[in-house]
């Protein structure tokens, strides 16, 4: 059982938020180079990381609520029978 009390070194790890950065040129403006390469910069103890990305970005859409519009349902369907 000794096994039991080692704690993986996944849950161990503090996870680190993911900001991304869109519409910064690095290629031609050196005022945008500059910005990147500070925060480009990979630092032990940080609590952000940053990604670079185009502004034409697709991020996964969120689902929609469907438990919602069950319940809505029979809600309804609740209230036709009682009255």
């Amino acid at each position: 059982m000794a096994w039991a009390c080692i704690m993986p070194e996944e849950l161990s790890i503090v996870p680190r938020g993911l900001v991304c950065l869109a519409n910064l040129d690095t290629r031609h403006h050196p005022v945008h180079r500059s910005i990147w390469e500070l925060l480009d910069k990979e630092r032990a103890n940080a609590p952000l990381r940053y990604r670079l990305v185009d502004l034409d970005e697709q991020y996964p859409h969120s689902k929609a609520k469907v438990y919602l519009l069950f319940f809505i349902i029979f809600l309804y369907f609740i209230f036709i029978f009682i009255c």
